[in-house]
């Protein structure tokens, strides 16, 4: 006879999220790995919310963000999602596609949380929930720094957001629920990345000089605006400068890179599980065109970030929200950038004051970790008095 129900089962937490570029996926991991930290004893599950209602659909759906970036129907795309009415038919379409495979799952899962990385598969749990599929408090994860309206699913228990000013952000869109929790939590980066590496050893394993700056370029999973062309209007506005390109798993762009240009000048970084000992100690400055975990983790490093070349709609709107907290400096146009790379490598120049402020920002022990705030909305149960 199991002793299980005398000594408390394990508690179980499923997390939904979604392949769409890294992010969703880094966020999901990380909060597994911050669930772990506060009880080792958790179940933690991750599925791929999307691929749960059409295997392969989270791949053909990043197939279509990567259309609309080229197509730039980013913006166009963020009106319409941070649109009251036209977010809320999004929101209620994709539930009634999506609760009857997800219902599935979750009833065999029976989870005392579900956390989704992904703001529609709060809805879609909701509505499976409403039928009865579970009965646990459901949470999301905010990546974005600056969420728009599709973030605020009037079903969720519980929010968490990353950057400073996000309440204030979520009372001007009237998206909260009076019951529901809005928690700003330290983003969940591995603790390599809050460590410091050391800075000749670094450069010398990957290949970078030691005797000039060094910056480097991410262009996220997606890759959105990394070209050679890019990389060449880099290289024209400061030459001085190495421009590490991390291209993870794009060999073509590496063999560009590598056929092009000199290593000293322009240095291609495939896909590597040493990105925290190049962020902490290999470069003097991080260029990004998003607000995910590559520029929380640079954040976390005491490395400098810059954003530019940001997907239109929610990227400029998180790259300029970010830039009003201090977090990162934001370089919308060329000249802006050409302006920003000037400074880099300036001893106590802008850059190096940016980045010990947005450290303590995001990573002062005043903020809850996520795992704490979770583990928290588990244990106090159900909260939303939506679907």
């Amino acid at each position: 006879m199991s002793i299980a129900p005398f000594i408390g089962a394990p508690k179980r937490v499923t997390i939904l999220s979604a392949a769409l570029g890294s992010g969703h996926d880094s966020m999901a991991r990380g909060v597994m790995r911050s669930l772990h930290d506060i009880d080792p004893s958790l179940e933690v599950t991750i599925a791929d919310g999307l691929d749960l209602v059409k295997p392969g659909k989270a791949a053909s759906d990043l197939d279509a963000l990567k259309r609309n970036a080229d197509l730039g129907l980013g913006a166009i795309s963020h009106q319409f999602t941070n649109n009251a009415v036209a977010g809320s038919l999004l929101r209620t379409g994709f539930a009634h596609q999506s609760a009857a495979a997800h219902g599935r799952y979750l009833a065999a899962a029976q989870p005392d949380l579900v956390v989704a990385t992904f703001p529609y598969l709060a809805d879609s749990a909701a509505l499976a929930r409403a039928r009865g599929a579970f009965d646990a408090p459901i949470a999301v994860t905010m990546i974005d720094p600056q969420a728009n309206r599709i973030w605020f699913s009037p079903a969720a228990d519980a929010l968490t957001h990353l950057a400073p000013g996000e309440a204030a952000h979520a009372r001007q869109l009237g998206a909260l629920r009076p019951e529901q929790q809005l928690t700003q939590v330290r983003p969940p980066v591995q603790p390599e990345f809050l460590a410091q590496a050391d800075r000749a050893a670094v450069r010398s394993d990957f290949g970078l000089p030691n005797d000039r700056p060094v910056v480097l370029v991410s262009g996220g999973a997606t890759g959105i605006g990394m070209d050679e062309q890019f990389v060449q209007s880099l290289r024209t506005a400061r030459p001085d400068v190495t421009f590490a390109i991390a291209t993870g798993s794009n060999t073509t762009l590496a063999r560009d890179i590598a056929s092009s240009f000199s290593p000293r000048d322009v240095t291609a970084i495939p896909f590597t599980d040493r990105m925290s000992d190049l962020v902490t100690g290999g470069v003097d400055a991080a260029l990004t065109n998003s607000g995910g975990m590559t520029t929380m983790e640079a954040i976390a490093g005491r490395t400098p970030v810059v954003m530019h070349n940001v997907m239109k709609g929610h990227g400029v709107d998180s790259a300029r929200a970010m830039s009003k907290a201090g977090l990162v400096l934001y370089a919308p146009t060329r000249a802006d950038l050409r302006a920003t790379l000037a400074t880099v490598g300036v001893e106590g120049g802008l850059l190096e004051r940016q980045a010990g402020a947005a450290r303590d920002a995001l990573f002062s022990a005043q903020v809850p970790t996520i795992g704490d705030t979770l583990v928290g909305v588990m244990n106090n149960g159900r909260r939303a008095t939506g679907a």
